[in-house]
């Protein structure tokens, strides 16, 4: 029976071996803004920006009394949705990037993992191999493997011409999930491949 390497006891299975094991580069991916987030991190930024306008203007010309005092809480309803969209817009790419410099990837011969540490908290994530239907590989330098993805919603309401507010609509995309940004993209798929191979062979036989 094969030793569990050190810190993987109580985590892998009966059986479990690590194949490989690798950090992501942690530099911004500026192309990550070709996105819906990018598109609606600008709505977001655009949308407050007149909020506060149209407030301030208010402010400015509505004598202050007991009514007129709730005027001060626009302002931070803006400013909340324009903080929302800047990190939609930009923020995100620069978490991103410091996520990964806490990030340390592993792939065994029945499931890949995902380990990061931030602020203080450790967290990971298992993705069975059995689940991997099509890993995707993206072959630069560094490059990514993809084998999964999650489904993530953002909600949208706009005005019409007349001015009226129109009902919310509930946008959702996919964020691939894989090891993103490592030096050897091509060894870490082949590896995928291969084992989906020999499990087929198997199943087969």
């Amino acid at each position: 029976m094969s030793e569990t390497p050190t810190g993987w006891g109580g985590i892998l299975e009966e059986g479990e071996t690590i194949q490989w094991q690798g950090r992501p580069r942690s530099r911004i991916i500026w192309r990550d803004l070709l996105s819906p987030q990018t598109f609606m991190g600008v709505f977001f930024c655009v949308f407050s920006a007149f909020w506060l306008k149209g407030v301030f203007w208010m402010m400015d010309r509505t004598p202050r009394n007991g009514a007129t005092d709730m005027l001060v809480l626009f302002p931070f309803v803006g400013s909340v949705f324009f903080v929302a969209g800047l990190y939609m817009l930009i923020g995100r790419l620069l978490w991103d990037a410091w996520v990964r410099r806490s990030t340390w990837y592993t792939l065994t011969n029945k499931a890949a993992y995902v380990a990061t540490q931030t602020f203080g908290r450790r967290k990971l994530k298992r993705y069975r191999r059995a689940n991997m239907i099509d890993p995707r590989l993206v072959d630069e330098h560094p490059g990514s493997v993809f084998f999964a993805s999650e489904t993530q919603t953002y909600s949208s309401r706009g005005r019409s011409r007349a001015g009226h507010m129109r009902q919310r609509r509930t946008h959702t995309y996919q964020i691939p999930i894989g090891f993103r940004q490592i030096d050897d993209p091509r060894a870490v798929y082949r590896l995928l491949i291969d084992s989906r191979y020999n499990d087929d062979a198997a199943d087969t036989a």
